[in-house]
């Protein structure tokens, strides 16, 4: 596992290392060097690909949860737009449009 890339953290863009190795007794766990922010998961080191580690597959699920709640925000917006500048929403719009694109859920 030692070979095995990590994301850098998704909070402060700091390093991640390998606190414990993951083993079918034991989880793994995933630092951030810098932050100590911490992944504990069910991965077992040397049979879980790396792009499917718990601490790797994290940025996804954030942004993916993120670009939700844009959504819901422009959902929620759209009924109210007479009573909001139109430049505001458009923008809005605009940064929900693109997440989707990095996120390939166009």
């Amino acid at each position: 596992m030692d070979d095995v890339k990590l994301l850098p953290c998704p909070f402060c863009g700091g390093p991640a290392e390998v606190e414990r190795r993951g083993t079918m007794r034991q989880s793994m766990i995933v630092v951030c060097q810098d932050c100590g922010a911490r992944v504990e998961s069910g991965d077992v080191t040397d049979l879980t690909r790396a792009d499917s580690l718990a601490w790797n597959m994290r940025q996804e699920v954030v942004a993916r949860a993120l670009v939700r709640q844009l959504h819901a925000v422009v959902e929620d917006f759209m009924p109210n737009i007479g009573k909001c500048v139109l430049q505001d929403y458009k923008r809005l719009n605009d940064t929900l449009v693109e997440a989707r694109k990095f996120l390939g859920e166009d």
